[in-house]
């Protein structure tokens, strides 16, 4: 998680790796843990055990306990799973309230929607410990100079003597740090339309 200095979330399939990169992209959480406990919920009378895919941490508002779920599950083609399917999701909601939990059930629906899915894995690739803070520097120095909306390919022009190949990254970079914002309904792109936030230009450093 770049927004955890790098912390290993894992998850158990490609479609709770695709929910990390959306979370790890939407921020606002204080810590992200995988599968960390395992409860007890009422299901049609029967005591059932549940363990969350992930428990989101806010600072500010109620933890949510996450369940990642294909739609086919939900939406079984046979009613009585179905049925079944929708009994359970009831007692998942009850017990997290009960507890003191939000409950959040993510599937391909919220999680594979594009672009969003597409930039937040650009973000992830784009936040890593590996850009160079002269890089950061020279970033600062050309948005002080840029119109408050530029295009990314137009900010590749200004960022000399760092490659023009790099302005993707360096600003998506410097969005994370809070020096610009990308128009986010279109691709990232070197087509990208982004805007400066107004302040102080200075080196940002993340939690």
């Amino acid at each position: 998680m770049t927004r955890l200095n790098g912390k290993l979330v894992s998850g158990d399939s490609l479609l709770e790796l695709d929910a990390l990169y959306v979370i790890d992209y939407d921020g606002d959480f204080i810590d992200v843990v995988a599968q960390p406990f395992t409860m007890e919920i009422e299901v049609r009378g029967r005591t059932r055990r549940w363990t969350p895919d992930f428990l989101i941490k806010r600072e500010d508002r109620q933890d949510d306990l996450v369940e990642v779920k294909i739609l086919s599950w939900i939406y079984h083609k046979d009613p009585a799973k179905a049925a079944l399917a929708l009994t359970r999701l009831d007692a998942l909601k009850t017990a997290c309230a009960q507890r003191g939990y939000s409950f959040v059930l993510l599937t391909e629906d919220e999680i594979r929607v594009e672009p969003r899915l597409y930039n937040a894995r650009m973000a992830h690739r784009h936040n890593g410990s590996h850009v160079p803070k002269d890089y950061i520097v020279i970033g600062l120095s050309a948005l002080a100079v840029a119109p408050a909306t530029l295009t990314v390919r137009e900010f590749a022009g200004l960022i000399a003597p760092i490659h023009p190949v790099h302005a993707l990254g360096l600003a998506v970079r410097l969005e994370r740090l809070g020096h610009l914002r990308f128009d986010r309904r279109t691709r990232y792109s070197l087509d990208s339309t982004i805007s400066k936030i107004s302040g102080p230009m200075e080196i940002c450093h993340e939690r």
